[in-house]
């Protein structure tokens, strides 16, 4: 049994009008992501009897990525395995994982200070210590100094 589902999207040409497009496809046939843009109506192509919508990117892929770059493709989720990036890529498609990637390290980073500080309270309960008690010394000491110093001067 065949679900058809109908989608209506909306294709800029170059005069800046929108025209809307209306084909049907199967749910099985659809594509895994939610937002399809096209920017011509040309572009429909027939798929298994059903019309397909073609992804086009303005932006040409003149960068060939790394092994550093390709490992970043995967972890920040742009592309499944290694096999599936393509051998030239867009250059703003880098930036947008390798800043993914950043911002991925700085939560990983602010997860281990707040783990590293719950473990330097916990070390410092096993020996005993707080806060009140090292300021309650350090202020005791200073005390003692004062109080030397007036004698010694007294003298």
């Amino acid at each position: 049994m065949h679900v058809w589902v109908t989608f209506y999207l909306v294709a800029k040409q170059k005069q800046n009008t929108n025209i809307c497009v209306c084909y049907q496809q199967t749910i099985i046939d659809m594509c895994i992501s939610s937002c399809v843009r096209i920017q011509k109506v040309s572009h429909l192509k027939m798929y298994m009897g059903t019309p397909q919508v073609e992804k086009i990117s303005k932006v040409p892929a003149d960068y060939k990525p790394s092994a550093f770059d390709k490992k970043v493709l995967l972890w920040t989720g742009r592309f499944r395995t290694e096999d599936d990036i393509p051998p030239r890529i867009p250059r703003e498609m880098l930036d947008a994982a390798r800043n993914k990637a950043r911002i991925k390290v700085c939560y990983i980073m602010i997860g281990l200070t707040i783990v590293a500080c719950f473990a330097v309270i916990a070390s410092a309960a096993a020996r005993h210590e707080s806060l009140t008690s090292l300021n309650l010394a350090k202020k005791a000491k200073w005390r003692e100094e004062a109080a030397t110093a007036v004698k010694s001067k007294s003298k």
